[in-house]
């Protein structure tokens, strides 16, 4: 019996041998770039290198294992072999903002921050709503003491992106050296949630704690101030009274909700009174028209926990850096319970999106479009 191999003519054969061996490669490579991918975490960026180039020599159609090839050319601080790897894979798909986040840092390890800025730029062109390239451009500007520019960066890189972390985390450090430390504590808490566990995390949690204890002092009952925001201090206190003026702007609504949550305490303000301070705050602040007015999905986010009788863990879980001892001393009576609190953090986490993010610029844009000024003094 016969397959009829000699009925296939010459020219099919070759083709079926093409194919064969295109699939083949293809194939291998994949188990390169898979070897590649288990070397970079062993931090073999030798052998990393090696096997992504494997990868790119049977099957240079698939972007990815370019991209792999130079960030391991990166991490092996062949920093001007990077450079060329991006180069290459932008002028094929332009339109992804890692390779020129990673380009640009390439130049800013071989210390050229001029030619970094205008990959950053260049990249913003091509992908206006970039977070990551909004982060590099604010970077960049801060160390050149463009705070106010740096901070526009930062901002509208929340906005184009909210569940991007880094811009939060800038912005945050930013505004603690403000008068608008109202906004150091939202974006803090905000990239706490994002980023929920990294040596960020802890720096940002120890960050927000201090920023609370340097706005809130209590001396005794009659002695005692709150200080996030400066601009509630344009109005008198008989303005203060008008309920009319409540509504002027988020700052002076936050402002008035944390006097009256202060009006309870008497004595030194720490981590056990910032909790209770924080859920005082969070019920007075549903009380009044402010969540129709100012919408907060950290607020909103807030009220769920509370709501979830997980207030308590919340906040020592926000606040852990803050202050250790007192973490320590509280879970050594509730570490059952703060696992539990762990285990639903993982299931309900804070949801940001286009519709719902938080940031300044939009608030002042869509109500208080006069409150746009400079937060640092500006470069003469």
């Amino acid at each position: 019996m016969t397959f009829g191999f000699s009925q296939l003519s010459a020219q099919t054969i070759q083709q079926i041998d093409t194919t064969t061996a295109a699939e083949v490669d293809a194939k291998k490579a994949v188990e390169y770039y898979t070897h590649g991918l288990a070397l970079m975490k062993k931090s073999n960026f030798k052998g990393a290198i090696e096997a992504f180039a494997d990868a790119v020599d049977l099957d240079s159609s698939k972007l990815v294992y370019q991209y792999q090839l130079g960030l391991a050319y990166y991490y092996g601080r062949n920093y001007k072999t990077t450079i060329d790897v991006m180069k290459r894979i932008i002028t094929i798909d332009p339109k992804v903002d890692r390779y020129y986040q990673v380009m640009g840092q390439s130049y800013q390890e071989l210390r050229e921050p001029n030619k970094a800025y205008h990959v950053y730029l260049e990249g913003l062109k091509a992908i206006p709503c970039s977070g990551p390239l909004n982060c590099e451009l604010g970077r960049i500007e801060y160390e050149h003491k463009n705070f106010n520019l740096a901070l526009q960066y930062w901002e509208n890189g929340i906005i184009c992106d909210p569940n991007y972390p880094s811009n939060y985390y800038y912005a945050a450090k930013a505004y603690a050296r403000t008068s608008e430390k109202i906004w150091s504590l939202i974006y803090g808490e905000i990239f706490i949630n994002i980023e929920i566990s990294s040596p960020r995390t802890y720096e940002m949690s120890k960050i927000m704690y201090e920023v609370y204890k340097r706005s809130i002092y209590i001396k005794n009952e009659r002695n005692k101030y709150l200080f996030f925001s400066d601009v509630p201090l344009h109005l008198s206190s008989k303005m203060m009274k008008d309920t009319m003026l409540l509504h002027k702007n988020f700052e002076q609504a936050y402002t008035v909700t944390g006097r009256k949550c202060l009006a309870a305490f008497k004595k030194d303000f720490n981590l056990p009174e910032l909790i209770q301070f924080r859920q005082s705050f969070v019920m007075k602040w549903y009380e009044k028209n402010y969540p129709t007015d100012y919408p907060n999905a950290l607020f909103d986010y807030q009220r769920t926990v509370i709501s979830s009788n997980y207030n308590d863990c919340y906040n020592y879980w926000l606040f852990n850096r803050g202050d250790i001892m007192q973490f320590n001393l509280w879970y050594e009576r509730n570490s059952k319970r703060y696992e539990e609190f762990l285990v639903w953090l993982k299931d309900h986490p804070l949801e940001v999106n286009s519709e719902n993010v938080v940031s300044r610029m939009k608030m002042i844009n869509q109500n208080d479009p006069d409150q746009r000024k400079p937060l640092f003094p500006t470069k003469k």
